[in-house]
Formats: C-alpha cells, structure tokens, sequence
C-alpha cells in the first residue's frame, strides 16, 4: 500500500491539532464594503416600490 498511513495521520492530528487556515475574517473584511452597498440598494429599491403602491 502506497502513501501515509492513515492511523499514524489521525494520531497525530490528535495529539498536535491542525495548523489553523483562517479564511472567514479576511473573506469578510474583503467584502463588507460591496456587500453593505448592495444591501443598501437593494433596501433603497424596495422602499421606493413600497411607496409606489
């Protein structure tokens, strides 16, 4: 059998955990901005067919 043995990876995951790969704040932090604009125009065209009815 080629490649790692899975036990001696999950043992080892076990004892030492996994590096961290942090990638929801950088996401976030990367598209508040866009996404606050298209909320707030989104928001804005809903209010204006509201008071068009």
């Amino acid at each position: 059998m080629k490649g790692l043995n899975v036990w001696a990876v999950a043992k080892s995951i076990e004892l030492r955990g996994t590096k961290p790969h942090p990638y929801i704040e950088p996401t976030y932090q990367a598209t508040k901005g866009p996404v606050a604009v298209m909320f707030s125009e989104g928001i804005a065209q809903y209010l204006g067919r509201m008071q068009a009815i």
